[in-house]
């Protein structure tokens, strides 16, 4: 109230005409400063792969959703049991959902604007409910399903929810207006993990990670509609869909490959091929096994199929944890991979938001993270020198070198056709015949899927493509 050193009254700072005390000190006051900083967008990229930052999540990251027009990407925690609604345009979190009890799976439903949610321990899935600007989030009740539910994704053609059961080999099926579950398949899965929707078609591709009969399961609706064999494609895990070509990619972790299911004579939902992947350039004592994938099937040129990425690990045996970006799909056959580090375990979260470019890459256990990438149609410059420095003749491959080759088998190379034995252009009797009086050898003009021997994968790959 009175002058002092400490707090002096300013020369006219008392208003004459208010008719309190000449000694009473009014103070203005002023905003402070924040001390936590606005956070700045995330940086354009003009060039692909282009690291922009990691982010920390809950423990034990798995699953990633993204929700492009509200610039959302939602991460399921397992180890912490919450989910991480990441702000996309800042790479902040902005807010933890708690109570989701060993998150798994994540899928968003854009219609509802709802984020399904797999509880693997309790066999369970949890929608949560998002208000329009994805800034407020109501947990909805849980809906019971299969034994250990892992993967989860939102059909738009059928407005149905599909969860697999990965330990009681079943999908449930969801409808998504009432949330109520409409029937629950079983017989055609083993081993369920991850499955994924065809947003053009409805079909859903389940993959069947158990053997040995190693396969997908294509279902329509509420029904299978068939079951694609990965013949000696082992270990099958996650998969991606490129909607524009109607191709499906899956990864396999033990033969370390990317298979492929897509179109072929005239009948959809066949398998194409498959591309094997080693470092060093081929060295087959190096394998890359892979787990998860996404497709951004847009950019680039339209004959290039797109660029796929996946994840590998060390604790499948990889050499690193990293995300490959492979720059041409199967239409192109693929070409040399790329390799961004990343957290430890990157197992099962991969996601592109195709609207900003950017894979989103869970890892890590305690806390977990989400490794933000860039992707773009212009690869950056030291990607062009290695692609210059590994193409001969200017330079051997080396089998040490960190490079990591792409080996590609066609189901039509041989001859035109896989199991066209004499090449003749048709697969038939005599060819079915030819392979039988092999079995057991070694014969490279029989050994279609040429893993050294002559045998029942041979054959029934020749049986697939009878009279083609």
């Amino acid at each position: 109230r009175t002058s002092s050193p400490d707090f002096p009254i300013s020369a006219n700072a008392f208003d004459a005409s208010y008719g309190g005390s000449p000694e009473d000190a009014f103070v203005t006051k002023l905003a402070t400063l924040s001390s936590t900083p606005t956070p700045e967008p995330v940086p354009a990229h003009s060039c692909a792969p282009t690291a922009l930052g990691t982010i920390t999540v809950g423990q034990e990251p798995r699953g990633l959703a993204v929700d492009s027009p509200r610039e959302r990407v939602y991460v399921a925690n397992y180890g912490s049991d919450s989910v991480s609604v990441i702000d996309s345009r800042t790479n902040t979190v902005l807010k933890t959902i708690a109570g989701i009890t060993a998150a798994t799976g994540i899928s968003h439903d854009p219609h509802h604007n709802i984020i399904w949610v797999t509880n693997s321990s309790t066999n369970q899935v949890t929608p949560i409910q998002a208000n329009a600007e994805a800034t407020a989030f109501t947990v909805l009740p849980a809906i019971a399903v299969g034994e250990s539910p892992w993967g989860v994704t939102y059909d738009p053609i059928h407005n149905y929810i599909y969860v697999a059961n990965s330990l009681s080999d079943s999908v449930t099926i969801i409808d998504a207006d009432s949330r109520v579950e409409v029937t629950t398949l079983s017989g055609s899965f083993l081993r369920p993990f991850h499955l994924a929707a065809n947003p053009v078609t409805g079909k859903v591709y389940v993959v069947n990670f158990g053997g040995p009969g190693h396969s997908v399961a294509v279902l329509n609706g509420t029904s299978v509609s068939s079951v694609v064999s990965l013949y000696d494609s082992k270990e099958p895990y996650g998969l991606a869909i490129d909607e524009t070509r109607n191709l499906v990619y899956i990864a396999t972790v033990e033969p370390h490959r990317i298979v492929v299911i897509g179109p072929a004579n005239g009948r959809l939902d066949q398998f194409l091929g498959w591309a094997a992947f080693h470092r060093g350039f081929g060295n087959p004592n190096r394998p890359v096994p892979m787990r998860v994938l996404a497709v951004n099937p847009t950019i680039g040129p339209a004959g290039d199929g797109g660029h796929l990425w996946a994840t590998t690990t060390t604790a499948d045996g990889s050499e690193a944890n990293q995300a490959l970006m492979i720059p041409k799909g199967w239409t192109s056959y693929f070409n040399q991979p790329f390799a961004q580090d990343v957290g430890t375990y990157p197992a099962d979260g991969i996601a592109i938001d195709r609207a900003t470019n950017r894979v989103y890459v869970s890892s890590g256990f305690a806390p977990g993270s989400v490794t933000v990438i860039g992707d773009h149609a212009t690869l950056c410059a030291d990607v062009w020198s290695k692609i210059a420095a590994d193409e001969p003749p200017q330079v051997s491959p080396d089998p040490d070198g960190p490079q990591i080759g792409v080996e590609i088998f066609r189901a039509d190379e041989t001859g035109d056709k896989a199991g066209d034995i004499n090449g003749d252009g048709q697969v038939n009797l005599l060819d079915l015949v030819m392979a039988a009086s092999l079995f057991g050898s070694d014969a490279p003009e029989a050994d279609v899927n040429q893993d050294g021997t002559v045998d029942v994968i041979d054959l029934t790959i020749i049986a697939g493509n009878f009279r083609s």
